[in-house]
């Protein structure tokens, strides 16, 4: 054993469900949570909820900044006010460079910029960040590459 009485892993479920057109609602734990596209321009309909790509940056950000918090707690350093303002790029592939039958979009790069009110130095702040990357789950994942596969497929005929 590890030295912890948590297991090694753990199963973490959400719920997603298809609502018609564009949108989606998730179900985590208790939380209802919608997801729409933007709209496309000169769409003449209005967003009820964040994209699944705000959405998982929206995730990237919260687990980076309460990974901050945790490493800046473990450091000593006092973090009166955190703030993150993520701007990610997404790059359009090909079907040449793919394989797929229409172009796709893929994140080239998220910029997490941080504003925070503290009495620390550079020093502890470089040190917290440095310590906080173990925690997030999430950049872990973005970091490391994730395998995803289809589980169990259950077709009902209308």
């Amino acid at each position: 054993m590890n030295g912890s009485s948590q297991p090694k892993s753990k199963v973490i479920p959400v719920e997603v469900e298809w609502k018609g057109g564009k949108l989606v609602e998730a179900k985590i734990r208790d939380i209802r949570l919608t997801m729409d596209a933007p709209p496309f321009e000169g769409e003449e309909r209005k967003s009820l909820g964040p994209s699944a790509t705000e959405s998982f940056m929206a995730a990237l950000g919260r687990c980076h900044m309460m990974s901050i918090l945790k490493a800046a707690e473990d450091e000593g350093v006092e973090i009166k006010a955190l703030k993150a303002r993520l701007e990610g790029v997404v790059e359009r592939k090909d079907p040449e460079e793919t394989g797929f039958k229409q172009s796709t979009w893929r994140f080239k790069d998220i910029t997490i910029n941080l504003e925070m009110v503290s009495d620390a130095d550079d020093r502890e702040i470089a040190r917290v960040l440095r310590e906080s990357h173990k925690y997030c789950t999430v950049g872990n994942a973005v970091r490391d590459g994730i395998s995803g596969k289809y589980g169990k497929v259950e077709i009902k005929k209308s």
